[in-house]
């Protein structure tokens, strides 16, 4: 599958992630290279369309989407975003170079309100 960053700390002092690609075998511990999984979870996702150095303000004008169509849904349902968060890299240079043809998928994981956020 597509490669993917598992985002699971970000501030503006740390940027804390995993690089990884999905596999249908174990993956030895090899140097630093480890074997991890992305967590269950329920997600909003949304795909953004275009060149990497955006993705930043996608996720802001994302995030912003999702507080604005569903905060009150989440919240009669008792649910808040994660504080981790992924992208998948669907289409990108490697299948064409026109940055405005490139596709990344943006996942939001959901969690319990109260529950303990699930990185950190």
């Amino acid at each position: 599958g597509p490669l993917f960053t598992h985002h699971l700390a970000t501030s503006s002092q740390d940027f804390d992630f995993n690089v990884g690609f999905p596999v249908s075998a174990t993956i030895a511990v090899s140097g630093r290279v480890k074997p991890a999984l992305l967590p269950a979870a329920t997600v909003i996702k949304t795909v953004y369309q275009g060149n990497y150095d955006d993705l930043f303000q996608a996720w802001r004008s994302f995030g912003q989407q999702v507080d604005i169509e569903f905060g009150e849904q989440l919240k009669l349902a008792g649910l808040v975003p994660d504080t981790t968060f992924w992208e998948s890299y669907v289409l990108g240079p490697e299948s064409d170079p026109d940055p405005r043809q490139w596709r990344t998928e943006l996942n939001l994981p959901l969690r319990r309100a109260g529950a303990a956020p699930s990185h950190r």
